[in-house]
């Protein structure tokens, strides 16, 4: 049965809402959290657990509907068309899908973009804890976004089962189809963060979305009644609860799937740290990696149709793979300068074109090789796992949602555990290493060599594995963390360094000379934020004192941003100033302010 060359172009519209939507609402969520930390990682939370569930789910449910249900009396002539009626009808299950995502994320974009209106009339009702109070706002904007999530998580396994009839097709097919969607997403990624947002708004931006997502449905349903199967009835395939059910050979892959899902949402919120030092922004930052992670995904996805085409082992290629994205990590410690330039002071703001292919570059330069072979990694293990296309939807299925559980683990470790714990360097050499043990553990379980060979090598190499993390010398980011605009910093004048969940804040003695010879600058993600010199002080101190004089009764003062504390500090000197609070997002700069203590007035 032929099929429809355009529905190509549809999947790529799916990818293309998809993260036009998490982009989006993420930017919505933080006027509810007022914290870009918080409201990205439950948009994540939410996208993950509803990908995951809705590709398993569905992934399950497409397989029932299947050609061995013809009615065996047919004739030769009925029993071909059943069978390409019961081949396309995944299509129109896709159109519907598309069509329902238009009208709930149309419902979710409104509910969410007045969602702190929402949340301010149900605050009412919420005790004031800040805890309870955080775990409300979370659960609401989970259940918000999961049901759509999930459905656009469904739209892989369908597509799946109606492009790959035979397994003649299945190796270049599935390639094509998770590449193209996975592009789709990355160039909605990158309008979305760059130019959608800032030229037509938040709201506008998600409202074209949904219209994207009901042209697509419409034309899905219309390839599909062109067809000769209209005069068929449909129904929907059969919902039940999967059970797992795995061969004792799958689980090795599900394993494997799980471990590629947590170390790559974990390289994601490691890597999105480091490019903040060169792009001074959270959100560019995070756009341009999630950008360049999906195009990476994406040409992986297209590189490994030509694996498919060879006669290579696919375990072997697994185990290339993962080694090859641990070494890369690990080295990419040793030359982090040279990777990422300095932060974006140094660039010409008035030629965004050429800023943003600076970003580009340098985010490519670090993350590109990595994430192209995950984008191998994910069509292989599928292919592994589905034994021949009648199983596609159910394979496409279980490894896209152990990899999205792994995701989503992996995110919530390396943000909340591993960065505040072990630092960025040793978090990504723990990640890489989790790389190499699994590349490791392929090989060990495989059928090479000789028994007695393998545990050798594997004996052997698990040492190497051992001497490069005992080996590798600590301190290799800090001359990374410690630039700025300027340039390198003396490490000999640093006064306090930390890294916090958000950011990471310096403090270093400025070299002013004897005329000023207590000077000091803070640092924070790479950018000189404020400093302890003449010229400073004086304006910071004039921020406190110029709006206080003009109150009659200033008895409470509120600082937003306390920076080296100088303008809070120059508040508490007024007599008539009872109460003064300092607000700021950095727990590590409000740490940082002991050093400026005596401009601060302590």
């Amino acid at each position: 049965m032929k099929r429809s060359p355009i529905v190509y172009f549809l999947f790529l519209f799916s990818g293309i809402t998809a993260l036009i939507y998490e982009v989006v609402w993420a930017r919505m969520l933080t006027l509810v959290f007022g914290h870009t930390v918080f409201s990205v990682s439950i948009v994540l939370a939410s996208f993950m657990a509803g990908l995951g569930f809705g590709s398993y789910f569905f992934g399950h449910a497409i397989n029932n509907i299947d050609s061995k249900k013809i009615h065996p009396d047919s004739s030769n002539f009925s029993r071909e068309s059943s069978e390409g009626l019961v081949t396309s009808l995944p299509l129109l299950l896709y159109g519907w899908i598309e069509i329902v995502l238009f009208l709930l994320c149309l419902v979710v974009s409104l509910i969410l973009f007045k969602f702190s209106i929402i949340y301010s009339w149900l605050g009412f009702f919420i005790p004031e804890s800040i805890v309870i109070q955080n775990i409300f706002k979370s659960f609401l904007a989970f259940i918000l976004m999961f049901l759509p999530a999930s459905l656009m998580g469904a739209t892989l396994p369908i597509i799946s089962k109606y492009y790959i009839t035979d397994n003649i097709r299945l190796d270049s097919r599935l390639g094509l189809l998770y590449g193209i969607n996975t592009f789709g997403a990355a160039l909605g990624c990158l309008l979305t963060g760059f130019f959608l947002i800032a030229n037509f708004g938040v709201l506008q931006t998600v409202l074209v979305a949904t219209l994207i997502n009901l042209f697509v449905g419409v034309c899905a349903i219309r390839i599909y009644q062109e067809g000769e199967e209209t005069s068929h009835s449909f129904r929907l395939p059969h919902f039940t609860i999967p059970k797992i059910s795995l061969k004792e050979d799958q689980w090795l892959w599900v394993a494997v799937s799980f471990v590629c899902g947590f170390t790559a949402l974990s390289y994601e919120v490691m890597w999105t740290r480091l490019l903040v030092f060169s792009t001074s922004s959270t959100v560019y930052s995070f756009s341009m990696m999630l950008g360049v992670f999906l195009i990476g995904i994406a040409l992986g996805s297209f590189l490994v149709i030509a694996v498919f085409r060879s006669s290579l082992n696919l375990r072997t290629v697994l185990i290339f793979l993962q080694v090859s994205i641990g070494f890369y990590v690990i080295g990419s410690l040793y030359n982090i300068e040279q990777l990422l330039s300095v932060p974006w002071n140094g660039y010409n703001l008035q030629k965004p074109a050429f800023v943003f292919w600076r970003y580009f570059l340098d985010s490519s330069a670090l993350m590109l090789l990595p994430t192209i072979a995950f984008g191998m990694s994910f069509p292989i293990l599928i292919k592994i796992i589905s034994n021949g296309h009648k199983d596609i939807g159910k394979g496409t299925g279980q490894i896209y949602g152990v990899n999205t559980f792994g995701a989503i683990l992996g995110s919530l470790f390396a943000g909340f555990l591993f960065l505040p714990s072990l630092g960025t360097q040793q978090s990504l050499l723990l990640i890489a290493t989790l790389n190499l043990l699994m590349g490791l553990y392929l090989f060990r379980s495989g059928n090479y060599l000789t028994k007695i060979s393998r545990k050798t090598i594997t004996a052997i190499l698990a040492g190497v594995v051992l001497l490069v993390n005992m080996g590798l010398p600590s301190g290799l980011l800090d001359q990374f963390f410690m630039r700025d605009s300027t340039g390198k910093k003396d490490v000999r004048k640093l006064l306090f360094f930390e890294e916090g969940l958000t950011d990471t804040v310096a403090a270093f003695e400025d070299n002013y000379g004897i005329l000023d010879p207590d000077a000091k600058r803070l640092i924070t993600n790479g950018v000189s934020m404020s400093a302890v010199n003449f010229i400073a002080s004086r304006y910071m101190k004039l921020l406190a004192h110029l709006p206080i004089m003009l109150v009659e009764n200033p008895e409470k003062v509120l600082v937003v941003c306390f920076g080296t504390g100088q303008t809070t500090g120059a508040a508490t000197l007024h007599p008539k100033v009872k109460s003064v609070d300092s607000v700021d997002l950095s727990e590590s700069v409000l740490k940082a302010g002991n050093v400026f203590s005596s401009h601060n007035y302590n």
